[in-house]
């Protein structure tokens, strides 16, 4: 992994918006902190931060969508 800092919010292990590490999977996959109540995916994060890292490389939208196999909108 390239940032060392977010392997425990990859991983599930801590929350990305409150930094609790008191968390659950539901039945969806998706995680649930019990201390700030809010529910994220992390199949959704990992994407979204992909997307980042080739915008950063800047690689337009319709290459990065094509890459990886996602709408244009859903990347702009």
């Amino acid at each position: 992994m390239e940032f060392k800092f977010l392997e425990k919010f990859l991983e599930g292990k801590k929350c990305i918006f409150c930094g609790s590490y008191s968390l659950y999977r539901l039945k969806d996959k998706r995680i649930k902190c019990g201390k700030c109540k809010k529910k994220y995916s992390l199949e959704k994060l990992k994407r979204d931060l992909e997307i980042l890292k080739y915008f950063s490389l800047e690689i337009s939208s319709s290459k990065i969508a094509k890459i990886l196999n996602l709408s244009y909108n859903t990347i702009s």
